[in-house]
């Protein structure tokens, strides 16, 4: 069977550039990590070995310290073509494949720092993103860090009823931000995840029942607002567990060190964590 994350890449090679916050990093974002990297090879006395889960862009391009190394695991062409442009003067190279099966592909003992970009949401909770963790736990060298930003199930409670409420009534200043809390308010259960197509199901019925809904569309360009239907037909399952879930899904695998939020909206959803391995 094909595996629907596939077809979420294809689209996203595509679309990417269109996407905004917090479904792209931003400088706030791109910050911790560089802040992170300094550190380490400053208590390290030398650059890192670094593994980026991805090719997210702002990544490659973000200030590395001089002599480090990136390496790069991306299962889709499509976004390695599209989205692969580390700068000229960085030791970086990327390879097709799984992170599930990152051995295959990553020595163990051999990275000093790990990114990944929201990327953990789109495997199953808890087993898959376990799996994910207990990878980087292999391949971390000692004293190496994952630095993940990770889209986490807000605290309180949330409704699609009460989204697209707000939508309506002009609460959101971005579109990205109003689409992606949607997606996280139809989750009923962090082990459940919630279908895109579902999303978008509930999107469209709203944007043809309300006039109030299609006029505050209208306050976006259509280009913005017409992402919405990569999530059309897609059964693709994201999962957004709290962190609390996180950390003991990660134990004995990965130890929460800190964690840093970003002041955009849904920041509060969106930290960046950095976790060591396990002792």
């Amino acid at each position: 069977d094909q595996d629907p994350r596939d077809a979420l890449w294809r689209k996203r090679a595509q679309d990417y550039g269109r996407m905004g916050s917090p479904l792209r990093p931003n400088a706030q974002d791109i910050g911790f990590l560089e802040d992170a990297v300094a550190r380490w090879s400053a208590d390290a006395g030398r650059p890192p070995v670094a593994l980026l889960l991805g090719v997210t862009p702002a990544i490659t391009q973000m200030r590395w310290p001089a002599g480090s190394r990136l390496r790069a695991l991306d299962k889709s062409p499509d976004m390695v073509r599209a989205l692969w442009s580390p700068p000229a003067g960085l030791d970086a190279r990327v390879e097709t494949g799984e992170w599930l099966e990152m051995d295959r592909h990553v020595a163990a003992g051999s990275i000093d720092l790990a990114f990944c970009d929201g990327g953990f949401t789109l495997f199953r909770f808890p087993d898959e993103q376990r799996r994910l963790a207990e990878g980087l736990a292999r391949v971390l060298s000692p004293g190496g860090l994952a630095v993940l930003r990770m889209f986490v199930r807000a605290t309180g409670t949330d409704s699609p009823d009460r989204v697209l409420a707000d939508f309506e009534a002009g609460a959101f200043d971005s579109f990205h931000a109003f689409k992606w809390r949607l997606v996280m308010a139809m989750q009923q259960d962090e082990q459940a995840g919630v279908d895109l197509d579902d999303v978008h199901r509930r999107f469209a019925e709203r944007r043809s029942g309300s006039a109030a809904f299609r006029s505050a569309l209208a306050r976006f360009d259509a280009a913005t607002v017409d992402t919405i239907d990569v999530y059309r037909g897609l059964h693709q399952r994201h999962f957004f567990p709290a962190l609390p879930s996180l950390e003991a899904a990660f134990a004995g695998a990965l130890t929460r060190r800190s964690h840093s939020f970003p002041d955009y909206p849904l920041g509060d959803r969106s930290p960046t964590i950095v976790w060591s391995k396990a002792d």
